[in-house]
């Protein structure tokens, strides 16, 4: 059978990929300003199709108008380090791009130079031997490379920005659990892209001066497919894991006046803080942050200070220590526990420090845990 056009399963996924990137991308972009860190994701998608394209259709441009000045879509430059501000936006609240960053993007403005500057000399010099140029090996073997590193560099920077963030007792305050399985995960994907990378970089090499075909690199494509649909579908369905919620710049003074929640909002997310809280008994796990509740509330931690504040009237700490007391009170009134240390019993609780416990034991008992549970055991011995 004779057809003019065929297309095999790979370039249809080649092709979907590259819908789907520019789809996302503008997705992405529309939700910049309630997420942090969705401007520079939707980027960094963009770069990929926009990639593709580089070994698809500008080639077909390059050929037949001879004014195409721009031999490539400056893109390669830009992986890594769209990676890396994605990175800083989600784990430091107070990231925001400033003039120094600007630094960063030498490399692009060198590589866009150089590709205006080669093409120029194309068109008024040497246009009789412009497939011949298209075709220097040596020239995409230096491109590709400073282009290789440039990305590597700034994805291992990510990697261990994003690890140092999540064992951090600081970060954790800020990270809950999932966001930071997330960052990790996406870390991963792009450490295999960029090796993958770098190892069809380095095989260029060892073929030279022969080439390796735009099909022997689909299995590098296939996966920045599969980076982009991951991405794509995390982005959409959980939004609140991938990025950071603007949280509203407020006046001390008035703090919770723009959040737009009424009384009866605040008192029904109360109930519901509460209801959760009890049921789970979340209060247990001594690594339990605000971030946590955020998630398991799907709210915004802006709007869970407004809750603690105005509806529970407690701050966090204040709130799940409570908890944490009213149980060990449980394990000091039974006798089975009786052989069981005081601290033991409070870390069983969700307590992570004598100092703090006893701290919190006092004031809302207005008793030592001690006194607490001599009392307890001698009420319990006169009943029985």
């Amino acid at each position: 059978m004779t057809a003019t056009f065929q297309v095999n399963i790979v370039q249809f996924l080649l092709y979907f990929g590259i819908v789907t990137g520019f789809i996302l991308f503008a997705i992405l972009l529309v939700q910049r300003q309630q997420f942090r860190g969705s401007l520079w994701l939707a980027l960094l998608i963009l770069t990929l199709p926009l990639n593709f394209l580089n070994y698809t259709i500008v080639p077909i441009l390059y050929r037949q108008w001879d004014l195409f000045t721009l031999v490539r879509i400056p893109v390669l430059y830009g992986f890594g380090l769209l990676f890396y501000l994605y990175v800083n936006a989600v784990i430091r609240p107070s990231f925001q791009w400033k003039r120094a960053h600007l630094w960063y993007l030498l490399p692009l403005v060198l590589d866009v130079l150089y590709s205006i500057g080669q093409a120029t000399y194309i068109r008024f010099w040497d246009l009789s031997n412009k497939e011949g140029w298209f075709y220097w090996q040596i020239d995409f073997l230096i491109h590709e490379g400073l282009a290789v590193v440039y990305n590597l560099a700034f994805v291992v920077a990510s990697y261990i920005l994003v690890l140092k963030a999540c064992r951090s007792a600081v970060a954790k305050r800020e990270l809950s659990s999932s966001k930071c399985r997330w960052l990790i995960l996406i870390g991963r994907a792009n450490l295999l892209v960029s090796t993958v990378w770098l190892g069809y970089y380095i095989a260029e090499w060892l073929v030279y001066p022969q080439i390796i075909s735009f099909q022997q690199y689909y299995p590098l494509w296939l996966i920045d497919v599969i980076l982009i649909l991951i991405i794509g579908y995390r982005s959409i369905v959980q939004p609140k894991v991938v990025f950071r919620i603007n949280e509203l710049k407020i006046n001390p003074a008035s703090k919770y006046q723009h959040s737009g929640l009424g009384e009866e909002e605040l008192q029904a997310l109360g109930k519901r803080l509460i209801a959760w809280v009890e049921e789970s008994e979340a209060f247990l796990d001594p690594q339990l942050k605000l971030a946590d509740l955020s998630d398991a509330l799907d709210v915004s931690p802006y709007i869970l200070s407004q809750v603690f504040s105005q509806s529970i009237q407690a701050n966090f700490y204040d709130f799940v220590n409570q908890y944490r007391v009213e149980k060990v009170k449980l394990f000091l009134q039974d006798s089975k526990k009786r052989s069981a240390t005081i601290l033991s019993l409070a870390f069983d609780a969700g307590f992570n420090s004598k100092t703090t416990f006893n701290t919190a034991f006092k004031k809302f008992t207005g008793t030592s845990p001690s006194v607490y549970r001599k009392k307890s055991l001698a009420q319990s011995n006169s009943t029985d």
